[in-house]
């Protein structure tokens, strides 16, 4: 998984994809992840231990701040 300003990017062996921004709706943290909602019953976890530092969690809370919204 990367974080990227077209969106976010996940690679497998199957292929490649990414979700833009205006794609998703709304995003919530709690103390062990951060849940990006596609709808209001369909979510993607991003969980914190996904980061290396505690640096990285606050940047891609800006990023997602910044790209979905205010919670």
């Amino acid at each position: 998984m990367m974080v990227t300003s077209a969106g976010v990017a996940a690679r497998t062996e199957q292929g490649n994809s990414v979700k833009p921004w205006s794609d998703y709706l709304k995003w919530k943290e709690g103390k062990s992840v951060f849940l990006l909602y596609l709808s209001d019953h369909m979510f993607q976890i991003v969980p914190k231990r996904f980061f290396a530092a505690h640096e990285d969690i606050d940047a891609f809370r800006n990023v997602i701040r910044q790209s979905i919204g205010a919670r």
